[in-house]
């Protein structure tokens, strides 16, 4: 045990982020309902915006109380911190609820959230970092313009990426084997190419890629 630990903490994370986190989020929002979670979609956001920037506050703040006087972490690290704890994994919650029947607008609301958040967390998480790096530099202006640019850019690509994706599909005529191939490429694409490329949020851009083409593979 003591050798797997070791070597589990000799990797890389961003080879665990970029390896399993793209197709992850693609197959939480390509099985969401598309007609439910429109229907949804603003108290998932409300939640999973203010919702989550509530919550890092609130836990940045426990944190400051409860390392000020045995360490010194100033307050970008507490919420460096609370941006990781905020995001919530609500598999549990989803079982539950398909194994009491409850309405799918409300299964479907826990897991739209789900998937926002981890977008909304990945960028507070990104704005505190900023913050660290550059000694407090950012005015409050800059960092709401840095929020805007991540969430709005991987949304947007996100979009587009899925409408390509689809096009392509809708008229490629090699079969399902190659067109899975190329749909596989393109998750990986979509977020490598917003969080390198672009410099907007990867996470974003592949829960809109999935659940964009959840619109529009029935049309393929």
């Amino acid at each position: 045990i003591h050798s797997s630990v070791e070597y589990w903490l000799n990797v890389d994370p961003h080879v665990i982020m970029y390896g399993l986190l793209p197709p992850l989020l693609f197959e939480s929002a390509f099985g969401v309902d598309f007609h439910v979670f429109v229907k949804v979609a603003a108290m998932a956001i409300i939640m999973a915006l203010p919702g989550v920037i509530v919550a890092t506050g609130c836990t940045a703040a426990v944190s400051m109380l409860f390392f000020s006087g045995c360490c010194n972490v100033g307050l970008w690290e507490c919420v460096l911190l609370g941006s990781v704890l905020s995001a919530t994994d609500p598999v549990a919650v989803v079982g539950v609820l398909n194994t009491l029947g409850a309405p799918a607008h409300l299964k479907h609301m826990i897991e739209g959230e789900s998937l926002l958040n981890d977008g909304s967390a990945v960028v507070i998480f990104l704005i505190a970092q900023q913050m660290m790096d550059m000694n407090n530099q950012l005015t409050g202006g800059e960092m709401l313009s840095t929020f805007l640019r991540l969430a709005g850019g991987g949304v947007l690509w996100g979009l587009v990426a899925g409408y390509v994706a689809f096009c392509w599909c809708r008229i490629s005529k090699h079969g399902c084997v190659i067109d899975i191939a190329v749909l596989v490429l393109c998750i990986y694409m979509v977020f490598y190419i917003g969080e390198h490329g672009f410099h907007v949020s990867g996470v974003l851009a592949a829960v809109t890629f999935g659940i964009m083409f959840s619109r529009l593979s029935p049309h393929c």
